[in-house]
This record gives C-alpha cells, structure tokens and sequence, in this order.
C-alpha cells in the first residue's frame, strides 16, 4: 500500500516499488512511463475530490482485468456519462484518453484503458485486485476511505450513488443499494455525520446471492441537504431530480 497514515500517496514508494517506470519532468508536470510504452501518464500525490469521484466510480461499477492484460474497465448504460464524465475525469487524473465501447450483449457501455502504470498504481498499490471491484468490496473496503476527510469522502459517496443509485420517475428519492455491507455503513455513517435523514430497508435477498444493503434519501429537504454534499454528476439521475429540486442544486 503506497497511503500513508496521513493520507499521502507515497509516489516515491510506488516507484520504489516498480522500478521499470521511469520518471520524466516536463516543465511543471511530471510524468511517469512504463517500458515500451507510449502514454505518459500522470498520477495524483493525494485524495483531491476528483481522484475521490475516480475511486468511488471504481468502487460502484469498476473492474480490473487479469495482470497479463493490465486494463481497467468502468461500465456504464449511459452513454453521455462515460462521455462527459468518465473519460473526461480520466484525461484530467492520469492523462490517459479511456476509450468507450459499445457492449450489445449488455445493452451498455465501457469506458476502457490498457495502462501498465495505472493499473499497477491501484493493483496492488491501493489495495485493488484483478477482476470486479464490486465483489472485492463485499466484505472489506480499503481502510485509507475511513481516514478521508468528510469532504474527500462526500465526492467518493458521489462517485457511487452515479454508478449503483436509482432516483424515482414519481418523487423526489434516491434508493441506493449493493452488496458490500461496509460500503453501506460507510454511506449512512456519513449522512449521519452531515445530518441528513435516510432510511435503512434492511438487508433484501435478491438477484445476488449474498443479498443487498439499501439506503433511501425521501424528500426534497433531505436530497437538497444531500446534493449539496454529494455532487452527483450522472446525466440521466440529475435530469430525474431536476423534476423535484431546483436547478441550482443539480
């Protein structure tokens, strides 16, 4: 793990660690570049909210493909997301252009990037693993996310309730479930912390076997308290709550 107990990304350590990546200054900016090849990519030093929207996106709807391969994979239905989020947050993180494919099979789309240094700054710098970052995260969640100022850790929870929520067609409500309990004491710790009142249907058995954890936002007052926390970014959720809130908080 390349985090600190203050919270820095030991980018010293990670090349300590990866010897074969060179380092190459150009002007203010550094970049760092695995052998044979061609992307200069650039890495960040700490939790900035947008390196926490990136992770909180990885942790919601990420995945990693196996070591020979070294691609990370970020699936989304929409389109306009991957397009005017995803990859734009990606070219501004690591400088790296994520290219989008259409996968029919599952009527959605997947933002995708073959990058040795990326891959090997989260797997196992970050405390990632090869494969769905969702099923890693069932039982434990990489312990620098508790140490995240409530700040950091709102864009995290934002990156999340893009990827895993669903808002309402008839009220204004955010349901937001998944499988990693962890993932949901992390989320309503949080509202606590903020002060914004949720409800806790439980523990649902559904489409997957370990079942699902869920958490409900009700009510214009509490999603407004939400928003302003929690900036969701997700084009087709912000046009469902622009039906109840104020365009000013979307």
């Amino acid at each position: 793990m390349i985090v600190d107990n203050k919270n820095h990304i030991d980018l010293k350590k990670f090349l300590r660690n990866n010897p074969d990546i060179r380092t190459i200054k150009c002007g203010n900016e550094i970049y760092y570049q695995a052998k044979k090849s061609p992307y200069y990519v650039t890495l960040p030093h700490s939790f900035s909210h947008n390196f926490c929207r990136f992770v909180g996106i990885l942790l919601g709807d990420g995945n990693f493909s196996d070591e020979d391969d070294k691609r990370i994979l970020i699936t989304d239905k929409c389109k306009e997301y991957h397009k005017n989020v995803i990859i734009p947050l990606a070219k501004y993180l690591f400088n790296l252009d994520f290219n989008l494919y259409p996968d029919g099979n599952r009527n959605s789309y997947y933002s995708h990037k073959k990058s040795s240094v990326l891959y090997r700054f989260f797997i196992p710098s970050l405390g990632f693993r090869p494969g769905s970052v969702r099923k890693q995260i069932i039982n434990e969640i990489p312990e620098y996310l508790y140490d995240l100022d409530v700040y950091q850790k709102a864009h995290v929870i934002a990156g999340l309730f893009d990827a895993e929520s669903k808002v309402s067609l008839k009220q204004a409500q955010i349901d937001f479930s998944i499988s990693s309990r962890p993932i949901w004491e992390y989320i309503y710790q949080f509202l606590d912390y903020v002060g914004i009142k949720y409800s806790l249907p439980g523990r649902r058995e559904g489409r997957r076997p370990s079942g699902e954890y869920e958490i409900c936002i009700t009510g214009r007052y509490n999603i407004e308290i939400f928003l302003d926390f929690v900036p969701m970014k997700h084009p087709e959720k912000i046009k469902r709550l622009k039906k109840f809130i104020p365009l000013t908080r979307c």
